[in-house]
């Protein structure tokens, strides 16, 4: 709504929450500052600056926490969804995506990241 405008003081303070939590020292508290991140993404794309949230992500897929990895791939893959091109032109993230798959243990987690991949190449496929 009008109350996420981009110069807007609530959008500023949604986005001081968010890197508050996430550069907690605690898997828990981070991992909620990735669903708020989320929450923005789903509901007010436009509020998103993916070269912004791109590197924290990124830096979670290689966390020993299962869960910072597998909300960071799930946030990734909405994120693609709706800006393939701005998330691709990184190449650290293929670069990782593809050491996950070599390493990543949990069945969910390394299905969740072939989503990823496949939702990446289609959309850049389309383009």
């Amino acid at each position: 709504g009008p109350e996420l405008e981009p110069t807007g003081p609530t959008l500023i303070e949604c986005k001081a929450i968010i890197s508050e939590l996430t550069a907690n020292q605690h898997a828990l508290v981070q991992l909620q500052g990735i669903h708020f991140q989320q929450q923005l993404t789903l509901f007010a794309p436009q509020t998103v600056s993916v070269q912004e949230f791109l590197p924290s992500l990124i830096s979670h897929l290689s966390s020993p926490y299962q869960v910072l990895r597998r909300a960071s791939t799930i946030c990734l893959r909405q994120l693609v969804q709706i800006n393939p091109e701005m998330v691709s032109n990184n190449g650290e993230l293929e670069e990782q995506l593809l050491i996950m798959m070599d390493q990543e243990r949990d069945r969910n987690l390394r299905s969740d990241i072939q989503l990823l991949i496949t939702s990446l190449l289609e959309l850049l496929g389309k383009n």
